[in-house]
């Protein structure tokens, strides 16, 4: 087993799993995770510097706020359940191509 080197990094181990196959759910956690971050820090700015407010203003900026959190939510979700699960084998046979 590899130890992994904190001096190097790269983006493919970032995205890939333990067998060097790119895992979906590690890049879309991942991304998932930076849009809820900048949806939120946006909002927030919005709500902080908006002159003008009003009741439907306030109620808009508050969907999107805690949408933004529901969104880091599951994101950080799946990247917890894709770092502690385990590696599935795959078959390889030709039996299974069609």
């Amino acid at each position: 087993m590899n130890k992994l080197d904190i001096h190097k990094f790269s983006w493919s181990e970032l995205f890939n799993d333990s067998k060097g196959r790119t895992s979906p759910g590690r890049v879309v956690g991942f991304f998932g995770c930076v849009v809820s971050i900048l949806v939120f820090g946006i909002s927030s700015l919005e709500a902080v510097f908006t002159k003008i407010t009003t009741d439907q203003t306030n109620i808009i900026l508050t969907t999107i706020t805690m949408q933004s959190v529901a969104l880091f939510t599951v994101s950080a979700a799946l990247l917890g359940i894709r770092r502690f699960t385990k590696d599935k084998d795959v078959d390889s046979s030709s039996e299974n191509i069609t």
